[in-house]
């Protein structure tokens, strides 16, 4: 069957569907305006690919296979607000990895080609693009470049060594071998692609080893070290130095080149000269516990507030939850140039996060996963001693209790730096929700470093999305933040929070005019249990209560909460705008049925036990819930109404197309449904299957595919490396419905994988979604 297209009305939609993106200057004079396609062609799919230790390599220009390309973008001045297009670009255009110098004077960006990945750069007194070098960048692992000042770069290119044998075997040519390690337990989850062989691991190591450079604008080039697997670099704050994290040998068959043995190392720019740091062993061993973490040093980075020290975080319990000691974690730090290694705190629960700043104040966090705790601490640093002192204690399962994030700012050469005001106050911005409302807002506070005291700058306006993006002037209090709502398309807006004046620096109109006559109703509902929940139900134009009651779709994806309170509380009402992407749903309203879109069916943990244990029961309480409301108002039909989800979600579906009569049809996409073959563990589950057997095989709706209880419509890409949701999954589980006598269809997309891209695709799947929903 060749790909189809749905209804008009459904595939203009997609097909007009544009994406942007926008990045501001570190001087916050520029913004760069990025457009593209929401999706690509099927035949940018049918390129070469290797999947190699969990990586998808484009072998023909050692690049990521898959990554977002854009193919216009602008330049636009923020006092002015005067466009300058860009001269000289490269044809046929897909520029990404984009990056201001730390002088705002000039901007970097990569154009892929089918041969090589290069890179441009623009000079924004000229408005025009040139290519920097004829030699390719390497970004299978890393971006592949960084401004190491306003006129040189830190760039990686392929190394290509003459010894690699680089043509695949046409068969192994030799055995596979796995052996375990003498009685020792090791819990891994189901990890796709990864190495096989000895060929393999060659292949690897040729496509993943680079060779660091320095780029001049107006000099030649030089190398720096040697060619290795470089699997992350950071510059120093001083530009002296650069961490680096190298992949070494030996390799895995078992686990990807994540968890492959690491080199840190310290590389003296000056002096080409490197200093190992930590060398990380392989880690094949993993706990199922998800307070567990590395016995050896991780989380290296640069002390923002300093020229050159490096910090890290060491296990103090060696990464098991199950030690009973007073401290977890410890933070150390040390100067690049040498001396003696410094404990700055420790940690009774495991690290989480530093913010430094740019005074004598820091802020870090610790969590536990066991009753989802968090501690946010202030670091205070006088004369050389460090004072920790606990700020805030919540759950982060608790959106009510969000203070926020510190808001950062990129000092020299990206490294995050807190901004302060004075040096007496920080900002913090995110979002929360209003626990008697039930509405999520946004909002700016600033934080007083003295007594800790916090005032309200700014909060979103009602009906509407709102996002802080930057501080564009901390003096006169001047924001940049987004704006949106389900009528109004995303812009940029800049507010003066002194004087209340605003200014849009973009305004791009509403590409879905056919949205605006949508109407939107909040579904209060209280599960049988007691959990009040909300939900969002779209309409379509004209529809009134008292005419027909209408066909449903319902879209959901279960979330695993430890109380009741926190599940409450995470349910809100949204006002975003209704983007059609991959996997819009607001379109189908337009067809004629009511939407629940993307409402959580929270899964509690209970007295008797964890949440899983009572999963498909909680399953059914959620969805007689929201259907039971939904009908009583008047909106729809309980005999026509059908139930869809993604990965997870798509497990939830099964699920209750098998243990419930609540759905006439099921659409399931991207899931697993067979939870033996993902033994250690799944989403929030810590059980492995023998310590869980029962629950492994209860909520397993493989195991009862005779008891479908209607038509379910099994979508999977045929190259999902997603952990767990392998096609095989989806395949297997319609061969069992099959052979049981029961309805179902099996559409699998070639060359996607856990989420979809082709435009082809995307349509094609719209199509079999519509035509297995006329019969609702």
């Amino acid at each position: 069957m060749a790909y189809q297209k749905p209804s008009p009305v459904l595939s203009e939609l997609y097909e007009s569907s544009v994406s942007r993106k926008y990045l501001l200057s570190p001087d916050k004079q520029w913004l760069v305006i990025l457009a593209c396609s929401t999706y690509i062609s099927i035949d940018d799919m049918t390129g070469p690919e290797l999947t190699l230790a969990g990586l998808s390599i484009n072998p023909d220009n050692f690049s990521k296979s898959r990554q977002q390309v854009f193919t216009w973008f602008a330049i636009r001045h923020m006092e002015s607000l005067e466009e300058f297009q860009i001269a000289s670009l490269p044809q046929a255009l897909k520029a990404n990895n984009i990056a201001f110098s730390p002088d705002s004077k000039r901007l970097a960006f990569q154009h892929t080609t089918p041969v090589q990945v290069q890179l441009w750069i623009v000079d924004l007194q000229t408005m025009t693009a040139s290519l920097l070098s004829l030699h390719p960048v390497h970004t299978i692992l890393t971006s592949g470049y960084a401004w190491l000042n306003n006129t040189h770069l830190l760039v990686l290119t392929p190394a290509l060594p003459d010894s690699v044998n680089t043509t695949a075997p046409v068969a192994n040519a030799e055995p596979t071998i796995f052996d375990t390690d003498h009685g020792k337990k090791s819990n891994s989850r189901t990890f796709p692609n990864l190495l096989r062989n000895r060929h393999e691991e060659s292949l690897f190591e040729f496509y993943t080893m680079s060779q660091m450079m320095v780029y001049s604008l107006d000099g030649p080039a030089r190398k720096l070290g040697a060619q290795a697997t470089y699997a992350s670099y950071a510059i120093s704050p001083d530009a002296r130095y650069i961490l680096m994290r190298k992949i070494i040998r030996p390799y895995s068959h078992s686990v990807p080149h994540g968890l492959f043995p690491q080199q840190v190392s310290i590389f003296h720019i000056d002096s080409d000269q490197e200093e190992p740091v930590h060398t990380l062993p392989l880690q094949e061993t993993e706990s199922s516990n998800f307070s567990a973490v590395s016995p050896f040093p991780r989380h290296h980075h640069w002390r923002g507030n300093r020229a050159a020290t490096l910090c890290w975080v060491e296990a103090q319990d060696d990464g098991e939850p199950g030690r009973d000691v007073a401290i977890r974690d410890a933070l150390f730090e040390r100067d690049a140039s040498g001396g003696t290694t410094r404990c700055i705190c420790n940690l009774p629960l495991r690290y989480g996060q530093v913010y430094w700043g740019d005074s004598p104040y820091a802020f870090i966090y610790e969590w536990w996963w066991e009753n989802r705790k968090m501690n946010i601490y202030t670091l205070t640093t006088e004369a050389g001693r460090i004072t920790k002192q606990l700020l805030l204690e919540r759950s982060f399962e608790d959106p009510v209790s969000d203070p926020g994030k510190p808001m950062t700012f990129p000092k020299q050469f990206g490294t995050p730096i807190l901004y302060t005001h004075d040096r007496e106050y920080i900002y913090l911005t995110g979002e929360r929700v209003l626990p008697m409302e039930k509405v999520k807002i946004s909002f700016l506070n600033k934080l007083s470093l003295r007594d800790g005291s916090i005032q309200t700058l700014w909060t979103s306006r009602e009906n509407f999305h709102e996002q802080v993006i930057t501080m564009l002037d901390a003096e006169r209090e001047i924001i940049l933040i987004s704006r949106e709502s389900p009528t109004h398309y995303p812009n940029l807006v800049e507010v003066n929070l002194q004087s209340k004046h605003e200014r849009y620096l973009t305004k791009f109109p509403n590409p879905f005019r056919a949205f605006e006559s949508i109407r939107k109703e909040r579904l209060h509902y209280r599960r049988q249990d007691g959990i009040s929940l909300l939900a969002d139900i779209y309409l379509p134009a004209g529809f009134q209560v008292g005419d027909a009651p209408l066909p449903c779709l319902v879209w959901a994806y279960p979330q695993d909460f430890k109380d009741k309170r926190n599940a409450e509380h995470a349910q809100s009402s949204t006002n975003t705008f209704p983007r059609v992407s991959w996997d819009s749903l607001r379109p189908w309203v337009l067809k004629g049925y009511a939407v629940l879109e993307r409402i959580p069916f929270p899964i509690v943990d209970t007295e008797s036990g964890p949440a899983n244990d009572t999963f498909i029961e909680q399953l059914i309480m959620n969805a007689e819930a929201v259907l039971a409301t939904a009908a009583a108002a008047g909106l729809i039909d309980m005999n026509r109404v059908a139930i869809g989800g993604h990965s997870y979600g798509a497990f939830m579906v099964a699920n209750l197309m098998t243990h419930s009569t609540l759905f006439k049809r099921g659409i399931a996409r991207s899931g697993a449904y067979n939870r033996t073959l993902t033994p250690f563990g799944f989403q929030n589950e810590e059980r492995t299957l023998w310590q869980a057997d029962h629950v492994y095989h209860r909520i397993s709706p493989f195991n009862y595919a005779h008891l479908l209880k209607g038509p379910l419509l099994l979508l999977h890409g045929a190259c999902d490396d997603n952990p767990g949701t392998a096609p095989l999954q989806s395949e297997r589980y319609f061969h069992a419905i099959k052979s049981n006598g029961g309805t179902a269809r099996l559409v699998l997309f070639p060359y996607e994988k856990h989420t979809y891209q082709a435009k082809e695709s995307i349509l094609h799947m719209v199509y079999e979604m519509e035509k297995f929903l006329e019969d609702l």
